[in-house]
């Protein structure tokens, strides 16, 4: 099996029905118990419970608002809130909500499938999005758009940002965004990150997808041992242009980490930028067979350049 991101933003249902997943929960659970108030049934809801109804959530929300859909009410929740369960964080706040609408509207369970209950899903999601920005876990980007882009596309980043309910200034210092022009040499390639590890499989993010499109591969797919850490948010990121345009396609904010740019414009190649990645353009297997060398992986290069090939990487 050849290493590739999967299609859509969907969640694994097998992810979120296995024991680490739902284990994962308990600090959720223990933080509901002391943080709400009386569920309509009478009992708790079990860790079990949380991990599916989370998944049905992703699932919906996926449905209604991914790549697809020509039109969408809201902009996707950024997956980083559903994959935080520490007491307090943002799968607290968004499984509280959701309980607490399910007790004041008198519901009996929550319906994620049924199309006649879309109007009320969709409610449902626009309340998460306002629970996720009163608690800051979701705070909208205030973008400064870099003064080299041609007004036709300025003008068409601005509709961009508007509509994504981003913020537009001309006030460079208050910016956590400048958008630069797309560099000549950016090319995502097959780069991609490995973020974490379960038995004999790793969590990889692409680069040039979005978050939710993070894909489980086979450890024997991966050529490192290694996961790495997610990085921590910058102050103000410098990215190009396509940072706007792929969340235009996909309904969700990018990561900023695969557009990075340096202030001055010119592309971060995934060393300068201080992500470890491999390039997985065909099967790793045959690519291991062809070169002693490859792959190669980035570590803390500083300011190398990085020649990226189709048959693998050169630091030089």
């Amino acid at each position: 099996m050849s290493s590739m991101c999967k299609k859509n933003g969907a969640p694994y249902v097998k992810y979120y029905d296995s024991a680490d997943t739902i284990e994962m929960f308990e600090p959720v659970r223990c933080w509901l118990n002391k943080n709400t108030k009386k569920y309509p049934q009478g009992e708790p809801p079990s860790t079990k419970y949380l991990a599916s109804v989370c998944c049905q959530l992703l699932q919906f929300q996926e449905e209604a608002f991914g790549k697809d859909m020509k039109s969408s009410a809201l902009t996707k929740l950024p997956i980083k809130c559903f994959n935080d369960f520490s007491p307090g964080g943002g799968m607290c706040h968004i499984l509280g909500s959701l309980l607490k609408y399910k007790t004041d509207q008198g519901l009996r369970r929550f319906d994620f499938i049924n199309c006649s209950r879309m109007d009320r899903n969709v409610e449902i999601m626009m309340m998460l999005e306002k629970v996720l920005v009163q608690n800051r876990f979701l705070q909208r980007p205030v973008v400064f758009l870099d003064t080299r882009i041609d007004s036709k596309t300025s003008h068409k980043l601005t509709e961009i940002v508007k509509e994504h309910q981003g913020t537009l200034t001309s006030d460079l210092s208050t910016a956590t965004h400048v958008v630069h022009p797309d560099p000549d040499n950016m090319d995502f390639g097959s780069w991609f990150t490995p973020i974490k590890r379960r038995d004999k499989q790793f969590l990889v993010h692409f680069w040039g997808f979005p978050d939710s499109y993070d894909t489980w591969i086979p450890a024997l797919e991966c050529p490192t041992e290694k996961v790495y850490e997610p990085y921590q948010p910058h102050d103000v990121y410098h990215v190009a242009t396509k940072w706007l345009i792929d969340l235009n396609i996909y309904n969700e904010w990018m990561n900023e980490l695969d557009y990075q740019v340096t202030a001055s414009g010119e592309w971060m190649h995934p060393s300068v930028a201080m992500r470890r990645v491999v390039f997985a353009s065909t099967r790793i297997t045959s690519l291991k067979a062809k070169s002693k060398t490859f792959p190669r992986w980035f570590t803390n290069s500083g300011s190398k350049h990085c020649d990226v090939t189709r048959k693998g990487i050169t630091l030089g």
